[in-house]
């Protein structure tokens, strides 16, 4: 049945007549989709990162499901982007410990994107704390014309001040509450930071400890694994035939 439809796309262009639709419909027929390789039928849900098609039932998505995801991203790609992650993480430590040079750049780095981090954070809390500053000086001068105002209604008509606050004053109090908030916030961000800076060192000592043995294991990985200098070398690092799936062992 498959070569058949073949042949009738491949006679398409010597057609006395057009039929764009069924062409369309016969294209797709022999077209794989999803997982499954499958032709277009049924709901579908495309990824937004390869642009590949796949059936609901497939990757367990439901219609009403897809219409509440904002972007979908399939397993293939995501499983790529775990790949790429743990391979930069893996390439760094390598670069790290396999030199004096590697070790500095590294540290330096991490320096760097901290001091980044708290500079930043620093100045979001200085221009916080002055804005709260300004509405609380806002405030007091409120207050006190307010005040000045009902002490003088108080001494021509006996009337004192009205219970609880002018809309002016509630609109100042909102703005100082959300200034103080925004600052509690930022000085959460600045004791993580410190925190983070601590466990950093910590764990820069417990390296330290372990240099040898780290910069040992990551120079065997480099030239073993990563970077052979010889054929030899390379078939070396190989994993072993009886540990190979079929797959891996073709494509030795």
């Amino acid at each position: 049945a498959a070569v058949g439809v073949t042949e009738l796309i491949n006679e398409y262009t010597n057609f006395l007549v057009t039929a764009n639709d069924e062409f369309e419909k016969l294209q797709q027929t022999m077209c794989g989709y999803c997982i499954c390789r499958q032709p277009y039928e049924g709901f579908m849900i495309g990824c937004d990162s390869c642009e590949e098609w796949y059936h609901g039932p497939c990757v367990g998505i439901s219609e009403s499901q897809a219409e509440k995801c904002d972007k979908y991203v399939c397993v293939r790609c995501n499983t790529l982007k775990v790949y790429n992650d743990n391979v930069s993480t893996i390439a760094a430590v390598v670069r790290k410990w396999s030199s004096a040079t590697g070790l500095v750049k590294a540290r330096t780095a991490d320096d760097q994107r901290y001091g980044r981090k708290t500079r930043q954070a620093d100045r979001d809390y200085g221009k916080h704390k002055e804005t709260l500053e300004k509405y609380k000086v806002e405030m007091k001068f409120l207050q006190q014309r307010i005040g000045s105002q009902a002490d003088a209604a108080n001494a021509q008509f006996g009337i004192g001040k009205t219970v609880g606050l002018t809309k002016e004053e509630t609109t100042l109090l909102d703005k100082i509450q959300k200034a103080q908030s925004s600052a509690d916030t930022i000085a959460k961000r600045i004791e993580g930071y410190r925190a983070e800076l601590i466990e950093r060192k910590n764990r820069e000592g417990t390296e330290n400890s372990m240099s040898s043995n780290l910069k040992k294991w990551c120079r065997m990985i480099k030239k073993e694994i990563l970077a052979p200098v010889t054929m030899e070398e390379a078939d070396s690092s190989r994993p072993k035939s009886e540990l190979m799936s079929s797959p891996m062992e073709k494509a030795k």
